[in-house]
């Protein structure tokens, strides 16, 4: 398998920077630096996912097992939204971060998808994988990772193609209006 990373120093600049806008919405996790430790925002924003809540993924949702997203519910939208963005990151890759999914333009209300589904709306981008759409949690032999589960409120629509990079999203959509997000770790 060829894994690909953020490798171009504005790519690399645009996750980071998707990455930095988070701490404005809550307190920085000691473990994952610039990043909330916790599922809700000052807004009042929550992501949750019932599998995770343990605050591991389950075989299922990585590569060693089915490999498909897991079902998640969110709330507290806030009334300005335009549209809803939702990421999956492995910030402790090695050679940097490392997108596993991207899915922007969904349905700006609370709601809640199944596993193995696309958000009401959502158009998947291209992840590190080099194929649009889930990939789930792979870290390297020997290694345990967290897996940073991002959902970011945008102000405005995205004008953006099916296959979008998550440093194209970010670039679009500048600061987000709120954020949620879950941090759950994998080991092989």
């Amino acid at each position: 398998m060829i894994r690909r990373r953020v490798g171009s120093g504005s790519m690399r600049l645009g996750l980071a920077l998707a990455l930095m806008l988070l701490p404005a919405c809550g307190g920085e996790d000691p473990t994952v630096p610039g990043v909330p430790p916790t599922a809700a925002t000052p807004g009042g924003m929550t992501l949750a996912s019932h599998p995770l809540r343990e605050g591991t993924f389950p075989v299922e949702f990585t590569c060693d097992g089915v490999d498909t997203s897991p079902p998640m519910e969110w709330s507290g939208v806030p009334d300005q939204a335009a549209e809803l963005v939702l990421s999956l990151v492995d910030p402790e890759a090695p050679g940097g971060p490392f997108v596993h999914w991207v899915v922007y333009g969904i349905e700006p209300a609370d709601g809640s998808v199944e596993a193995g589904e696309v958000p009401a709306d959502g158009v998947e981008g291209t992840n590190d994988f080099d194929r649009t759409g889930y990939g789930g949690p792979c870290p390297p032999a020997g290694e345990t990772h967290d897996y940073v589960l991002a959902l970011l409120a945008s102000s405005t629509t995205l004008e953006l193609e099916p296959g979008a990079s998550l440093f194209d999203v970010t670039q679009a959509m500048g600061a987000p209006l709120a954020a949620a997000q879950l941090t759950a770790s994998y080991g092989r």
